[in-house]
């Protein structure tokens, strides 16, 4: 019995971005709306300066994703990246 098709898992205010992919299974993390945590860190680092969402397009079979990252400092977009699946 074999799982071919891909399984696609969002969760929200994970206090930072990440994506993982174990055989046919992809999760996204999204970022929070408040701060973020360091993600390769020891201890615990918390970034107040960042902030951000995800976006999630599905149109028929076809489903992309882009993060959008904004500094506290100056309001600016720091785009993270963006996945499409088909």
């Amino acid at each position: 019995m074999g799982l071919e098709k891909e399984i696609i898992i969002f969760c929200g205010h994970y206090h930072m971005t990440d994506e993982l992919t174990v055989g046919n299974i992809r999760q996204y993390s999204s970022p929070a709306c408040s701060y973020q945590i360091e993600k390769e860190s020891d201890v615990i680092e918390i970034d107040s300066s960042v902030f951000g969402y995800r976006l999630i397009r599905i149109d028929g079979n076809a489903l992309s994703t882009d993060v959008k990252l904004f500094t506290r400092n100056n309001l600016t977009e720091n785009p993270v990246g963006s996945a499409q699946n088909n």
